[in-house]
């Protein structure tokens, strides 16, 4: 039963992503990414959740932003039972031609709640309605109860570096540009593998299943190519519950980055389990 919802929440998560990805579909920045740029998670009880949506709504009606954009203004989905609140603030452009917003929605979790940043804009658009925003959420459910994401990659993994050399010789590559740990708490590997396949195929990477040996133990890796210099390398053979993500490119992070944050924001969100 847990193996039958894990793959469920799977299949909910790519069709969830495929649908915001055909939403954006139509704008002029099409050819740009919109790669998180910042992030929180609120955890919001059930009984407290209005609360949290008029203050959105306000927030967006005392600025004259846009809510909603292409997007129903309520989505009550049933998911596994409860209801999926989400809300768009369209920050500047119209609505086929957005290129700042924010999202805010509790897919993963009932009482969880992310909200992101997403603009094509420099920091200075963007930032100070952000804050405010965050500011009027942290007033009514507190500090404890808002937590920022950290967004910036990891350049290295100081806990295994013979085993990250290991790794880049295998690959004939030079030393990751980043590295991330996902700590599996919920799903099975399969998941994991679904997820990587799922986000691939929407972005038509190439994926490769690559074997060699480790410190006398077989190593199974698993190859996203992103083009043909950069490429996420996942190693999922380890006994424990971590799964270990690379990437490589000789390529500035506005190549790579989207892709990178993109992918490690749904593995963390998809299996590592709530942040409280």
């Amino acid at each position: 039963m847990v193996r039958k919802t894990a793959r469920s929440s799977l299949v909910l998560l790519t069709l969830w992503t495929a649908f915001v990805t055909r939403v954006h579909a139509n704008e002029p920045g099409e050819g740009q990414a919109f790669a998180p740029l910042a992030m929180i998670r609120i955890n919001v009880p059930a009984q407290d959740q209005q609360d949290l949506v008029q203050i959105v709504e306000g927030f967006a009606q005392a600025h004259r932003f846009r809510i909603g954009g292409d997007i129903p203004l309520s989505s009550s989905l049933p998911l596994f039972g409860r209801p999926l609140v989400r809300r768009e603030i369209d920050i500047i452009g119209r609505p086929n031609e957005r290129n700042t917003f924010f999202l805010i929605e509790n897919f993963r979790s009932e009482e969880i709640f992310q909200l992101v940043a997403y603009s094509h804009e420099s920091k200075e658009v963007w930032l100070a309605p952000w804050n405010e925003l965050i500011s009027l959420i942290t007033a009514r459910f507190g500090e404890a109860n808002v937590k920022s994401v950290d967004l910036s990659p990891r350049p290295n993994r100081p806990d295994r570096p013979n085993h990250q050399d290991q790794v880049r010789q295998a690959f004939h590559a030079p030393p990751p540009v980043v590295f991330t740990k996902i700590r599996v708490q919920k799903g099975t590997r399969d998941d994991v593998l679904g997820l990587i396949q799922g986000f691939a195929i929407l972005h038509h990477f190439g994926t490769e299943e690559v074997d060699f040996s480790i410190d006398g133990r077989l190593a199974i890796f698993r190859k996203i190519v992103i083009d043909a210099d950069t490429f996420f390398v996942m190693d999922y053979s380890r006994d424990d519950s971590e799964i270990d993500l690379y990437g490589f490119s000789p390529e500035p992070d506005r190549v790579w980055g989207p892709r990178w944050r993109e992918l490690t924001s749904k593995m963390q969100g998809a299996f590592s389990g709530p942040p409280y």
